[in-house]
């Protein structure tokens, strides 16, 4: 008996803890910038085989409220048509080959992004990344407001629930 006591004091204390840890997770603030007063910003996609993202992305980065900004796609050895995709939707594209030795992942795709930007702010997204319309506008709010880095983890919408491990 004491040891079922002991479980449901733990599950309690679990429970409690949480709602003090979760009781306010930060969101991003509205917009208000003031549209004509901010520092430009380059907006950095490293992509490999996103054809079929890429698209919804530029879609949502052309419906921005905020439109002064560039894009820089870095096709990192894509075998699909991510690149062509990127030029037709107005994206500065870099075409990547090889990785140098010692780089691996994406970092390099960032890095040659990074070193071509011309804007004053750097927004790194993943191709799969989806931004309502004034999505730029409140990431450069929260900016100017901390003062600092801002990094954002996104909503995750599951699809499907997978059924076991495999």
């Amino acid at each position: 008996m004491t040891l079922i006591l002991i479980e449901f004091v733990i599950v309690l204390v679990g429970l409690a803890v949480t709602a003090i840890l979760f009781y306010r997770i930060p969101t991003m603030p509205t917009s208000n910038v003031n549209l004509s007063d901010y520092p430009t910003i380059s907006v950095i996609i490293p992509a490999r085989n996103e054809e079929h993202n890429l698209p919804l992305l530029l879609a949502d980065l052309s419906a921005q409220t905020l439109h002064n900004f560039e894009i820089i796609c870095i096709d990192d050895g894509s075998e699909d048509s991510t690149g062509q995709i990127a030029l037709e939707n107005g994206a500065k594209l870099i075409t990547l080959k090889s990785k140098p030795e010692g780089w691996m992942g994406k970092s390099w795709a960032c890095q040659n992004g990074a070193d071509a930007v011309t804007g004053e702010l750097l927004l790194f997204l993943d191709a799969d990344v989806r931004l309502g319309p004034e999505g730029i506008s409140n990431l450069l709010t929260a900016y100017l407001q901390q003062g600092s880095t801002v990094s954002v983890q996104p909503y995750h919408n599951t699809e499907k629930c997978m059924s076991s491990y495999q």
